[in-house]
């Protein structure tokens, strides 16, 4: 009963983990980590277990140990200093503060306005695309019913909760569960091609504008010139 309250305790104060998991479920720490990402290996029975025992201590994957396990953060970084040099290189050295932080100020704008744009065209088209995805699997009407709607799109690709939903279904729509979840993937997958054929061609008309830009040759590193140099500040008790 101690041992019961102290783990617990330690669940109140501190976030669970895969080992917590197999604790309270009673199997080992790596058929807990390949069933909740969704892999075999694991009985009907122990696999409820697994999630039940995963719900109950409100366990959730941290992403960045999943990366680090995988060494890979799934993330795409760009970075664009071509423009900024560009920039710098048309201007006065006393402008160079005013067009650097330009430059940062309508990239901070676009990309507002663009992900809001770009969100809104998703938005408008996936449950458009999820009903045509789902309605071509002709599923009988009440297995249709007992499907659950709504929700994070994070859920789809969420095991924990994807297992967890899956086990709240009536027996005869588990089998089922799977080919709604993979039309709506690919529904997903259909909005974000648009997204990002969209982007390109917006992309495209920036390429072309840009060609039309005076060019300027790059400024060298190079001192500033007498004029440039302010008179120093005399010192104290000159």
């Amino acid at each position: 009963m101690r041992n019961t309250e102290a783990l617990q305790y330690c669940h109140a104060v501190r976030r669970p983990t895969l080992d917590d998991v197999a604790q309270r479920a009673g199997v080992s720490r790596t058929l807990v980590s390949m069933t909740l990402r969704g892999l075999p290996g694991a009985g009907e029975d122990t696999r409820h277990a697994i999630v039940d025992a995963a719900a109950a201590l409100g366990y959730v994957p941290h992403a960045a140990a999943r990366n680090l396990a995988s060494q890979s953060s799934r993330a795409i970084g760009v970075t664009m200093p071509l423009y900024i040099n560009a920039t710098q290189s048309a201007v006065a050295r006393q402008y160079l503060g005013v067009v650097s932080s330009q430059i940062q100020f309508w990239r901070n704008v676009g990309g507002t306005v663009g992900v809001a744009i770009l969100g809104a065209v998703v938005s408008h088209e996936l449950p458009e695309r999820i009903k045509t995805q789902v309605a071509a699997l002709n599923l009988p009407p009440q297995i249709s019913a007992s499907l659950p709607s709504g929700g994070s799109a994070q859920a789809i690709f969420d095991p924990v909760k994807i297992a967890a939903t899956k086990a709240s279904l009536p027996p005869q729509a588990q089998p089922l569960f799977d080919q709604v979840l993979e039309a709506i993937r690919s529904a997903l997958a259909l909005s974000l091609h648009d997204v990002f054929i969209y982007a390109a061609a917006v992309v495209s008309v920036a390429v072309v504008a840009s060609l039309f830009l005076k060019e300027v040759p790059l400024k060298a590193r190079e001192r500033p010139s007498t004029d440039e140099v302010r008179e120093g500040a005399p010192a104290f008790g000159d």
